[in-house]
């Protein structure tokens, strides 16, 4: 899978690592949330999250916040230029995901995404 984002990036000139696009593009989905929340959404490490956020930070495509409820949470935004950056990528994003739900009916991926959604409800990241 990985191999094949990097493929559709480099085709769309798309200048983010696949690990990268997946952090943007889950923010972009599920809105603003705690880093410990995405990494388990993504299933990584938060550390190793921590690092990569900050540098889609640095990039000016997500803020990171302190909480204003827990001092030690950390929230994730997308900023006006990763929602460009995510305009940018819809091709891509688009052929993937007809790549991957090749086969599926619209049934079955509305059930997909329900499912997603459940799971991530129970980590707590909704």
């Amino acid at each position: 899978m990985r191999r094949t984002v990097a493929s559709l990036s480099k085709k769309q000139s798309i200048n983010l690592t696949p690990e990268e696009s997946a952090i943007l593009v889950n923010v972009h989905e599920l809105g603003s949330m705690r880093i410990g929340d995405l990494a388990e959404a993504l299933l990584r490490d938060a550390t190793t999250l921590t690092r990569q956020v900050a540098g889609l930070e640095k990039k000016g495509l997500l803020r990171r916040r302190t909480s204003r409820v827990d001092r030690r949470s950390v929230k994730v935004t997308i900023t006006d230029a990763g929602k460009l950056q995510i305009a940018q990528m819809q091709p891509m994003l688009s052929e993937f995901r007809d790549n991957a739900l090749n086969g599926f009916t619209e049934e079955e991926v509305a059930q997909l995404i329900s499912f997603k959604k459940r799971i991530l409800k129970n980590l707590g990241a909704s």
